[in-house]
């Protein structure tokens, strides 16, 4: 390996090597049995408005208490309305679908929904860590 001095940053190619795995070292990643994930659940809104009108008000009730639990991150309706997703803080899937399975609109057949998908952020979100709920 060549140690000349990197123009760029300063410092000669050896030091920038040993500093970034300093950083690499100092960046730890929680464990996939200690950690909290994220999961990704698309609800697929009833086309008569009248079967999910009677849940709307739950629904959204019910999200926003799991928000303030920590257990919701973020829950929308896509623009055209026929859909939205639901961004879940849990443990595992299993704890996801119990978590669907238990809004409102869900449990009163205004919405369905696809499996949950585990959602790997890798930028933007600090590392998920049980102090997240883990149980609904």
């Amino acid at each position: 390996m060549n140690f000349d001095v990197d123009e760029e940053i300063g410092t000669t190619k050896r030091e920038h090597a040993d500093r970034a795995c300093v950083i690499g070292a100092l960046v730890k990643r929680p464990s996939k049995r200690d950690a909290v994930g994220l999961y990704l659940v698309r609800y697929r809104y009833e086309q008569d408005p009248a079967r999910r009108a009677h849940a709307l008000d739950a629904h959204v009730e019910y999200l926003k208490r799991e928000a303030e639990r920590g257990t919701v991150i973020a829950a929308g309706a896509v623009h055209d309305g026929d859909f939205g997703y639901v961004l879940i803080r849990c443990d595992s899937i299993r704890t996801a679908t119990v978590i669907a399975e238990a809004d409102p609109v869900i449990a009163l057949g205004g919405a369905s929904f696809d499996a949950p998908l585990e959602w790997v952020v890798d930028i933007g979100l600090p590392p998920m860590t049980e102090t997240a709920a883990t149980n609904p």
